[in-house]
């Protein structure tokens, strides 16, 4: 998420000194932005986890990854499409709880936000950064300890390079997201049991630099506007132009759908209580990273044992072994022992 305004903010009124402070009013919006807004995103989700059936969701929470200058990125394990929910309708309560503080305190300022989907450990990827050398074979492990400290990793891959070129479409009343996201939402509208109660809006398709080769990427959003009045003008708006007021789910799931097997963009794959995938609904890309991870997984495992037999092995004991050229040596030494006084050691 995005602090909208703030350069300009930074710039003009928010240069000023305020009382009992050594910074400018900017400084203490910035630091209040960095602390308010993950409390207000934690409460929301809590509010949504405190079902009874939801109650092992409230270890799983949205943590801050990284902070990039005006930004806060999230990131969180999913572990289920009612998970999925849980996470998404936060994120945009919290944005309209934390848009209505700077309503009152800062009008010059407002927030924005994107959200997306990448799959790990393929087809993106973990590492750690700035803890030693690069795991030689990375598995459950390295993604559990990415869970528990994200700070440590970077995530890197093409869905998340798409996700942070979507947000050049988000503004202040609409959130953008990735196709993948999108479609998993679509879906959980039908569910009985967390269905997500957000209105999409399709804008149509769009050419992003580095995604997909260049070929137009569809463009959804969440409407996020918080004014009731703008609201209204906008699907007025939309209807005078022959447009309904949001997307149906249903419409914009068919279409998703279709569109991303087209391009070839695996969907989100969840179960209802985050046990792993049948083999069948395995997404490709990690059955193909399977059969490359095995055959390595296999091969570090014997030099392991081996390296761990090797060290227990009784070692030879060459302690009292004297070497050849040494032996020799004494064995002259020994010889001009037997020579009378001022004798040379050695005939020319």
């Amino acid at each position: 998420m995005d602090l909208v305004g703030s350069t300009a903010f930074k710039a003009g009124s928010g240069n000023a000194p305020i009382d009992r402070s050594a910074h400018p009013r900017w400084v203490d919006e910035i630091r209040n932005f960095y602390q308010e807004f993950p409390q207000a995103l934690h409460k929301r989700y809590y509010q949504h986890t405190s079902r009874p059936e939801y109650k092992i969701l409230e270890t799983i929470v949205p943590t801050v990854w990284k902070t990039i200058g005006d930004e806060i990125i999230f990131c969180c394990r999913v572990s289920s499409t009612d998970h999925l929910v849980c996470i998404v309708s936060a994120f945009t309560e919290a944005l309209d709880d934390y848009g209505r503080t700077l309503d009152i305190r800062c009008k010059n300022l407002d927030v924005k936000g994107t959200a997306w989907l990448a799959a790990f450990p393929a087809p993106n990827v973990t590492v750690e950064v700035m803890m030693g050398p690069l795991a030689e074979l990375p598995d459950e492990d390295i993604e559990s300890k990415a869970d528990r400290t994200p700070h440590e990793f970077d995530f890197l891959g093409r869905a998340i390079d798409c996700g942070f070129r979507l947000t050049r479409f988000s503004s202040s009343d609409k959130l953008t997201l990735s196709a993948e996201l999108a479609l998993a939402l679509c879906e959980s509208s039908n569910s009985n049991s967390k269905p997500f109660l957000g209105k999409f809006n399709y804008i149509g398709r769009e050419e992003i630099k580095g995604v997909i080769d260049g070929r137009p990427y569809p463009i959804v959003t969440i409407i996020t506007e918080r004014s009731a009045l703008r609201r209204e003008v906008f699907e007025l708006e939309r209807g005078a132009r022959g447009i309904i007021a949001s997307t149906p789910p249903i419409a914009l799931k068919n279409f998703l759908a279709k569109f991303m097997e087209d391009e070839g963009i695996e969907p989100a794959r969840f179960t209802a209580d985050g046990d792993d995938l049948p083999v069948d609904r395995q997404p490709i890309s990690y059955m193909k990273f399977c059969e490359a991870w095995g055959p390595i997984a296999n091969e570090t495992q014997r030099r392991k044992q081996n390296e761990i037999a090797s060290a227990t092995e009784e070692p030879t004991d060459t302690h009292d072994e004297v070497p050849a050229d040494v032996e020799s040596a004494i064995a002259g030494f020994a010889k001009t022992s037997d020579r009378p006084p001022g004798e040379p050691l050695c005939d020319l």
